[in-house]
């Protein structure tokens, strides 16, 4: 279970790494505000903090259990 938590977080930041450059690169070459790639690093970014707290809740759980 941790284990897919943690491939979560990693392409959760990755992805919002990928729309944040995205953004800004759309707006860099058109001058013009796109929401569609913001509310992707938005979301993104979401779900990088809910499975991350998610993760550290399911790591010290296991540890506790021992």
């Amino acid at each position: 279970m941790m284990r897919k938590i943690t491939k979560t977080v990693y392409l959760s930041f990755a992805g919002f790494v990928v729309f944040v450059i995205l953004h800004n690169a759309v707006y860099a070459v058109f001058q013009v505000e796109e929401p569609v790639f913001f509310t992707l690093a938005l979301l993104s970014g979401l779900v990088f903090l809910v499975s991350f707290i998610g993760n550290i809740v399911s790591f010290i759980a296991g540890k506790i259990r021992k």
